[in-house]
């Protein structure tokens, strides 16, 4: 369901839907396009009402009770609250013990209290257990990694000879936001990927691995807590590849708008380290490093844990992780390999000068397994309202420390290897351009 029209928009749907939809044979896909390829738009009151009559009309004509209700909103956050409001008066299901879920896709705000308003709008009309935010990455074989692997190797359990040195959160991209400056320049790097995709990864590093599948949430929200507030102090480095505002402008043009007076601020790259407040905590103290950019020499999303005695541990979600290693994979130094247990299904080899090495089965697609978790209500899979906000609220000081000291962005050239760099804030203010 969308906004346009039936007229216009349903070809398209069965278009996409014909050249993007597989399954095991003709039959079971025959049956899937006779049943859900139907297109309603959804603008007016009465026609969420419409589609809730066709809704309960289809159950019937099919001898069939209903378990439930999966809705995915793919729409501007302005709408949250409206659409929100329709599905509890309309779209709620009415059988006794049938559920209803609301996949909601990010930006979640562009900082604590914007992301304050949606939550609040949200909560109007749906409970917070009905309300699943979707971040892709907790689709992936290689975030599922870190949870199983913590789970039967602990932290204490790594940490009873060695000591953790620092942690390093990454998610690295070559490609530059030329075409998409319109979406990127309202964000930057800090709001594209910092603030969640690496997040997550932290929270499963550190959370209670204790927690089962129904207190993920409450867990990993108790590791944003313990996170001291991101600054302009714990910057390390905050970068611009040097042909951004080209980009900018040229977009600027297609669109028919004027080129922006003053250069665009909007950092490409950001090299933040926070650190953990929790006495109790192995963590407690120990730097992580969040590391993101676009335009760099890599394509790379990762999480590395540093030992004191020098071992590795390396969780892998894409790209390169070591020369001939690439993927979802999981790295064990050899001096941290001894009664270490890697994830279930996944293949264990042992890589010379690498390490203890085990490769992620192939499985669906990431939104593949995120629907299907929606479905079955596998909640750890998705991110929890008080989560976000948590997050925001260590993100947000920095971002306003920026806004209001006008601080710019060092410029870089396609294809730096910054995340390969240790800097402080302090020695990159000469303004050159690094390679």
């Amino acid at each position: 369901a969308a906004t346009k029209g039936a007229e216009h928009a349903a070809p398209k749907l069965a278009r996409i839907l014909a050249n993007n939809v597989t399954a095991r044979d003709d039959a079971s896909r025959d049956a899937f396009f006779a049943r859900v390829s139907q297109y309603a738009q959804l603008r007016a009151e009465d026609q969420y009402a419409a589609l809730a009559q066709q809704m309960e009309a289809d159950t019937a004509a099919a001898g069939e009770e209903e378990a439930g209700r999966l809705l995915y909103l793919s729409v501007p956050p302005k709408f949250f609250g409206s659409i929100a409001a329709n599905i509890d008066k309309h779209l709620r299901p009415k059988r006794e013990g049938a559920w209803l879920r609301v996949i909601v896709e990010k930006p979640f705000g562009v900082d604590l209290p914007s992301a304050e308003a949606l939550a609040q709008d949200l909560y109007k009309s749906l409970k917070q257990e009905e309300i699943l935010l979707v971040d892709h990455y907790m689709g992936k074989a290689g975030l599922h990694g870190i949870r199983e692997f913590m789970q039967t190797n602990t932290l204490d359990k790594l940490t009873a000879t060695r000591n953790l040195a620092h942690i390093e959160v990454g998610m690295l991209e070559t490609e530059d936001c030329d075409g998409r400056t319109g979406f990127y320049d309202e964000v930057g790097v800090l709001r594209d990927t910092v603030q969640n995709h690496l997040m997550m990864m932290v929270a499963l590093l550190a959370m209670n691995t204790t927690a089962d599948s129904a207190e993920e949430a409450d867990a990993r929200k108790a590791v944003f807590e313990q996170l001291l507030p991101a600054s302009l102090g714990r910057v390390a480095h905050l970068g611009q590849y040097a042909s951004y505002n080209d980009h900018v402008n040229e977009d600027r043009v297609k669109w028919q708008e004027a080129p922006l007076d003053q250069p665009s601020v909007t950092p490409t790259y950001a090299h933040i380290t926070l650190t953990l407040d929790n006495a109790k905590s192995k963590l407690h103290g120990i730097p992580i490093h969040f590391k993101s950019g676009k335009a760099l020499n890599v394509r790379r999303s990762y999480a590395e844990m540093a030992f004191d005695d020098g071992s590795m541990l390396v969780f892998n979600l894409q790209g390169p992780a070591r020369p001939g290693v690439d993927g979802a994979v999981v790295i064990v130094s050899p001096t941290l390999a001894e009664g270490v247990t890697f994830p279930k299904g996944w293949t264990l080899q042992e890589v010379p000068a690498v390490g203890n090495v085990a490769f992620a089965p192939d499985g669906p697609m990431a939104y593949e397994v995120l629907l299907r978790a929606g479905l079955q209500g596998d909640f750890e899979h998705f991110v929890r309202l008080d989560e976000v906000l948590e997050s925001w609220r260590v993100w947000t000081p920095l971002l306003q420390d920026l806004e209001s000291s006008g601080h710019k962005p060092l410029p870089y050239s396609h294809g730096a290897a910054l995340h390969e760099r240790s800097h402080s804030i302090d020695s990159l203010d000469d303004g050159k351009c690094e390679d």
